[in-house]
């Protein structure tokens, strides 16, 4: 069950990363992100986006690395 949560969080983090990055090539789906007051980002906010997806990255090597220390097996 620990690794049924641990890969569904890293795959709902996936997601958010891929919607970040289209934000950060210029999609017009800014209305949807960082308080919805732009309709494609500007430089800034774009560097925020590129900050998210560092981030889940991170957050779903943790969550992944966790499962797998709970069961017993090496990271690598």
């Amino acid at each position: 069950m620990l690794r049924i949560c641990a890969l569904a969080a890293a795959a709902v983090l996936a997601v958010l990363a891929t919607f970040q990055l289209t934000l950060i090539a210029g999609a017009p789906f800014g209305q949807l992100a960082w308080g919805g007051q732009h309709k494609v980002l500007p430089p800034k906010l774009r560097l925020g986006s590129a900050a998210s997806i560092a981030l889940y990255g991170f957050f779903a090597y943790i969550a992944l690395a966790l499962a797998l220390l709970y069961l017993g097996l090496s990271i690598g």
